[in-house]
């Protein structure tokens, strides 16, 4: 049974392609089944898990409560969307961390110094 859209805006194609964003940092990788359910459902998932389209289906309300924490993932989507966003969390998490860590690191100090100093 699939999610009946009861509500999207007009801008929103929620059968648009969803774009997977690149990941530089994580470990963690989505597999090529997950990645083409991604880019068929990923608009659609994501637009429901932002609230800018909804249902009344029950689906749409158990996935609803996946994303928030409340319930447990059932189908495919639901486990590969938490996975996805999970991806995202960690991404955003290692990328800072990369960042703090090349801003201390003695490699750039000694760069910084090799450009200022004659």
């Amino acid at each position: 049974m699939a999610m009946e859209i009861i509500s999207n805006p007009e801008y929103l194609d929620l059968k648009e392609k969803f774009h997977i964003k690149p990941f530089n940092y994580t470990k963690i990788k989505l597999t090529g089944p997950e990645k083409s359910l991604m880019r068929r459902r990923g608009t659609r998932l994501q637009a429901f898990a932002e609230r800018t389209a909804s249902s009344n289906s029950t689906k749409y309300q158990h996935f609803i409560e996946v994303c928030e924490g409340k319930a447990e993932p059932n189908t495919n989507e639901e486990h590969v969307w938490l996975k996805y966003r999970s991806m995202l969390e960690e991404e955003k998490n290692l990328k800072e961390k990369f960042r703090q860590e090349l801003i201390h690191s003695s490699e750039r100090d000694e760069y910084i110094h090799s450009r200022l100093l004659p």
